[in-house]
C-alpha cells in the first residue's frame, strides 16, 4: 500500500544586529620626549663634529672653546605638536565647611580655566578628594550637594538650588501604532434551531475559517485562541513618565512637543540630571536595529522518512545545534533550532533537509525593525468568495415571488510575516514571530433551504487551507533558527 507524502513546513530566521561597534585605542604619540630629544641633539652633535674634523683642521683650543660648541649645537625645541591634547590638572582637593563659592573659586586658582558662580550658590561643601580633575571635583559635587554646572567656551557656570527649565531633544517618530496576531485552534458544532413557519428564509456561507454565521444557525464552539497585541502610544508614554519622575509640586511642569520631538522640562538641576539620564538611556534602546532574514520551506518527505524528519541528522552534523533530545518527536510538535552559522547562510540547513525529501523555497522575506516595534510583511492575493445568502420568499393570491441576494468577503491566499523583537545589550534578542500560510479555493457547497423555500442552492464557498505557528523565541547575533 502506497503511503500518503508528508510535507513539513519551517521558518528559517537568522538574527543580523543593526548595531555598530567602535573599538577606541590609544594612539602612541609620535614625537620623542624631552629627554629624547637632547640625546638626538648631542649625537647630532657628535658627527657633525666628527665630519667637520675630516675636512678642515681645527686648533684644539678653538674646538674645546664653549661658543664653538654652541654653535655647534642645533636650537633645543621642547615644545610638543601643535595638535596635542592639553594635560589636564590633577589634584588634591580637601574642604571642611567651606563656603561654595570659595570652593568652586579654589578649583581653578592656578589654571587657565574660567569660573562663574550664580549668585543663589550658596552653603557649604565637605569632601576630601585625591588625584582629581576639575570635572570630576565638580560631579562629586553635584552628586553629594546638588550643585549642577555646565561647561561651556567661556568656561564652567555653577548653577543654583532652584528650578530652571532645560530643552531636550528625542528622536522619535510622531505616530501612534497598535496591532494584534492571532491563532485561533477551534471546532465548531452548528445546529438548526426551529423558528416556525415563515415567509422568508435567510441562511449565510462561513466568514471565515472555523465560523459560520446564519439567522437561523447557532454556533458552539471549544478550542483555544493565542492573541498577542501590540499597542505604542510614545509620546503619552514618555508624557506620563516625565511627569511621575519630576511631579507637579511647587511649580514643577512637563510640556511635550510630538511635532518637533522636543520636550521641555522645568524642575531642580538634580532632577534635570535624572531625567537626562533616563533619555539617554531610553533613546540607546529604542535605537537598537535588527535585520531578520527569513526562509519559508515546504519539504515533502521521501518514502523512507514518512514518519517524520530525522532531526538527528542535523545535530550530527552540526555540533552547534542546542534543545534538541534523543527521543525528539516528529508527528508535528511545535519546537525551535538554534544553529550558530554564518549569518544569512540558509545552505546548510537546507541541504540537510534535502537529504530526507524534497525542499522548496515558499518565500525568502527580509523584514528590518528597530526594538519593540511590530513588522509585517503580506505577500499575496485577496479573492471574493460567497459569504452570505438570502432568499425572501412572498406569497400572493395566485403566485409567489422569491427574491435573492448574496454577500461576498474577500479571503487572502498567501504568505504572512508577524514579528516583534526585543534586543537586549549583549546582543540577544527575544522575538515572537507568526508565520502563516493560507491558500484558498473554490468549493461548491449545496445548502437545503428548508421546506418553506422548496428547494436548494448551491454556491461557490471557500475552501481555506491554513498553516501558521505563534512562538517567542530567544537567539543572538547571527543565530539561525529553525521553527
Amino acid at each position: 500500500m502506497d503511503l500518503p507524502l508528508k510535507k513539513y513546513l519551517f521558518l528559517c530566521i537568522t538574527l543580523l544586529l543593526g548595531i555598530m561597534l567602535t573599538a577606541c585605542m590609544t594612539k602612541p604619540s609620535v614625537y620623542p620626549t624631552a629627554g629624547e630629544q637632547i640625546q638626538n641633539t648631542l649625537n647630532s652633535s657628535i658627527q657633525t663634529d666628527r665630519a667637520m674634523s675630516r675636512t678642515n683642521t681645527v686648533s684644539r683650543s678653538a674646538s674645546s672653546s664653549p661658543r664653538l660648541k654652541n654653535d655647534l649645537l642645533p636650537p633645543l625645541v621642547l615644545n610638543g605638536p601643535a595638535n596635542a591634547a592639553p594635560l589636564e590638572h590633577r589634584f588634591n582637593v580637601t574642604a571642611n565647611d567651606m563656603p561654595a563659592k570659595n570652593f568652586f573659586l579654589g578649583l581653578v586658582a592656578g589654571t587657565n580655566e574660567n569660573m562663574i558662580i550664580s549668585p543663589n550658590a550658596a552653603g557649604t561643601i565637605t569632601l576630601n578628594l585625591k588625584n582629581v580633575t576639575i570635572d570630576q571635583a565638580l560631579d562629586a559635587a553635584r552628586d553629594i550637594y546638588g550643585y549642577q554646572y555646565k561647561k561651556t567656551d567661556t568656561g564652567y557656570e555653577i548653577l543654583p538650588k532652584e528650578m530652571i527649565t532645560r530643552v531636550f531633544n528625542i528622536n522619535y517618530l510622531n505616530i501612534n501604532r497598535a496591532g494584534q496576531s492571532q491563532t485561533q485552534l477551534i471546532s465548531t458544532e452548528i445546529t438548526n434551531e426551529n423558528t416556525g413557519s415563515s415567509s422568508a428564509a435567510t441562511n449565510s456561507a462561513p466568514t471565515a475559517p472555523g465560523t459560520v454565521s446564519a439567522q437561523n444557525n447557532v454556533m458552539q464552539g471549544s478550542g483555544s485562541t493565542v492573541v498577542t497585541r501590540e499597542q505604542n502610544d510614545f509620546w503619552t508614554g514618555l508624557s506620563d513618565t516625565l511627569k511621575t519622575l519630576v511631579g507637579t509640586k511647587e511649580g514643577r511642569w512637563v510640556v511635550t512637543n510630538p511635532q518637533a520631538s522636543v520636550v521641555m522640562v522645568h524642575a531642580y538641576p538634580d532632577e534635570l540630571h535624572q531625567i537626562s539620564g533616563y533619555l539617554q538611556a531610553m533613546q540607546k534602546n529604542l535605537q537598537r536595529e535588527v535585520i531578520i532574514e527569513a526562509k519559508i520551506l515546504e519539504i515533502t518527505l521521501d518514502d523512507n522518512y514518512q514518519a517524520g524528519i530525522n532531526w538527528k541528522i542535523l545535530g550530527a552534523v552540526q555540533n552547534s545545534v542546542n534543545g534538541l533530545s534523543s527521543d525528539f518527536a516528529s508527528d508535528g510538535q511545535a519546537f525551535s533550532l538554534k544553529i550558530n552559522g554564518n549569518n544569512s547562510d540558509f545552505n546548510s540547513v537546507i541541504n540537510l533537509l534535502s537529504q530526507q525529501g524534497n525542499v522548496q523555497v515558499l518565500s525568502s522575506p527580509r523584514i528590518s525593525t528597530i526594538n519593540n516595534q511590530e513588522a509585517v510583511i503580506k505577500v499575496g492575493n485577496d479573492q471574493f468568495f460567497v459569504t452570505g445568502y438570502t432568499s425572501n420568499i412572498v406569497p400572493s393570491n395566485s403566485s409567489t415571488t422569491t427574491s435573492q441576494s448574496i454577500a461576498l468577503n474577500p479571503f487572502f491566499s498567501g504568505i504572512t510575516l508577524d514579528v516583534i523583537p526585543q534586543i537586549s545589550g549583549d546582543g540577544a534578542v527575544t522575538l515572537y514571530i507568526h508565520p502563516s500560510i493560507s491558500t484558498v479555493k473554490d468549493q461548491n457547497k449545496t445548502i437545503q433551504l428548508g421546506s418553506s423555500s422548496g428547494g436548494n442552492v448551491t454556491l461557490p464557498l471557500a475552501l481555506s487551507s491554513i498553516r501558521e505557528s505563534d512562538n517567542v523565541v530567544k537567539a543572538q547575533n547571527g543565530q539561525i533558527v529553525v521553527i
